[in-house]
């Protein structure tokens, strides 16, 4: 069965997971007819809870429109479509006073217990939906695939993610990322492993993946000596890399060992680097101190 509506093709329809082979449309009625025979009526259409509807292949929301479209043979519209050729706001912009009043307008409108969901969660019949239906969007299926982003838009998302994340909402969701970052359980990488079989071989006694404050650091020998293994492209190793020759993500990094160096040092840790290079030369001199 394909209804074209619009742009938009209705390829299936599922009420209780039975296929809808036809409808009939009166003068003051429609009746829905199902593959195992079943007859329904609009009301008791609209009335049922596993409803699935296919729209180019895709599984969409099931919503009044969407019924409306399909027994008044009305066009109907994906959002994209209608968001690029039908919205007669397409193409324009608010102005900056505008944009300021609607923000004033709807700032705290849906926070906390304002907001419909507050204090709720999906049920796992729901989860299982969501997760179908984003994994029928990975790959060439995404809308987005292939393209990227051009330089002024990242510009322009850097900076409203900037300035989100120095409010109230985006220090909380920053913090809870941090937190669940690490909380969740790290998996050893093979430099790590090495330098975990030269302490377990020295009889140290010693705990992996130790967080101090929001910081992680790989190693710890009790009562108060860490251990980071550096790898050597990562964190920008001198003895590989000149200064000028460090990209953005190496700067940065060295930036947070620094700062976790710091951190660690005030509340009264001593801290050892060994790297990638000598871990896999079997050149443990630059922590051998720990059990000589």
């Amino acid at each position: 069965m394909g209804i074209g509506l619009g742009l938009c093709m209705i390829n299936q329809i599922k009420i209780n997971d039975k296929k809808l082979i036809n409808f009939q449309k009166e003068k003051f009625y429609v009746k829905f007819y199902l593959e195992n025979g079943d007859c329904l009526t609009l009301r008791e259409v609209q009335n049922q809870q596993n409803i699935q509807i296919l729209c180019n292949g895709l599984q969409i929301w099931k919503t009044r429109k969407t019924f409306q479209s399909i027994w008044l043979y009305k066009e109907y519209y994906s959002n994209e479509y209608y968001s690029k050729t039908k919205n007669p706001f397409s193409g324009k912009k608010h102005k900056d006073c505008t944009k300021e009043r609607q923000s004033k307008l709807m700032k705290g409108r849906y926070s906390g217990h304002k907001n419909p969901f507050y204090g709720r969660t999906h049920n796992q019949e729901t989860k299982e939906k969501l997760s179908k239906i984003s994994s029928q969007l990975v790959g060439d299926k995404n809308p987005f695939f292939g393209k990227t982003h051009s330089d002024e838009t990242r510009k322009i998302l850097s900076e409203k993610t900037s300035k989100w994340l120095k409010t109230k909402n985006g220090q909380d969701a920053l913090t809870k990322a941090v937190i669940a970052t690490l909380n969740r359980p790290f998996k050893k990488t093979k430099i790590e492993k090495i330098v975990e079989k030269k302490l377990i071989e020295n009889n140290l006694h010693f705990t992996y993946n130790k967080i101090i404050g929001s910081n992680q650091y790989d190693f710890i020998v009790h009562p108060n000596v860490l251990i980071e293994c550096q790898g050597d492209y990562w964190h920008g190793n001198p003895e590989i890399y000149e200064k000028e020759q460090l990209n953005e993500r190496q700067q940065f990094k060295q930036r947070r060992d620094q700062e976790k160096k710091e951190f660690a040092e005030n509340l009264g840790y001593v801290i050892y680097y060994i790297w990638e290079r000598d871990i896999l030369n079997n050149d443990f001199s630059s922590i051998e101190v720990l059990w000589k």
